[in-house]
């Protein structure tokens, strides 16, 4: 009942991607009203980008398949192409259990090698369980205010 959602940036720091705490956003989804991750990843990005004042993603990793990496490539395309933004940040969607990666097709070799790494080195695995963990506890905390 209570939907909620955040997202994890990965910032370029020399030749590593390291997270930036800092620009964790979490978000109480208030535009889709069924269990559709596609459409509540869409609102989070789209509102995400709405705020030019925070820092700039250079990658973005989608918790999900191709269905929610297309829902968030839609919002990319249109929200950044009309936007301030000049340069649109890199876009990978991981699916687990199998852990198959979409997106990674597109960039060049250079990064999809760094991607590959990451997932090696359970980078990947690591920041989505960070976020889960953020998100799990937004969730709650919403959750108990609203049945006060």
């Amino acid at each position: 009942k209570e939907a909620v959602g955040a997202y994890t940036v990965l910032i370029r720091k020399g030749n590593e991607w390291v997270t930036e705490p800092a620009a964790f956003r979490k978000f109480i989804i208030k535009n889709t009203y069924t269990k559709d991750d596609s459409r509540m990843i869409a609102e989070i990005l789209s509102r995400r980008f709405n705020h030019y004042e925070w820092p700039y993603p250079d990658l973005i990793i989608i918790d999900g398949g191709i269905t929610q990496f297309r829902a968030a490539q839609k919002v990319l395309e249109t929200v950044l192409v009309s936007s301030a933004y000049r340069l649109k940040p890199l876009l990978i969607s991981l699916a687990k259990p199998k852990q198959k990666l979409y997106g990674v097709e597109l960039l060049s070799k250079d990064i999809q090698a760094e991607i590959i790494d990451l997932l090696k080195n359970k980078v990947i695995e690591r920041i989505i369980r960070q976020t889960h963990n953020f998100v799990i506890g937004y969730h709650r905390k919403v959750r108990d205010r609203i049945k006060l």
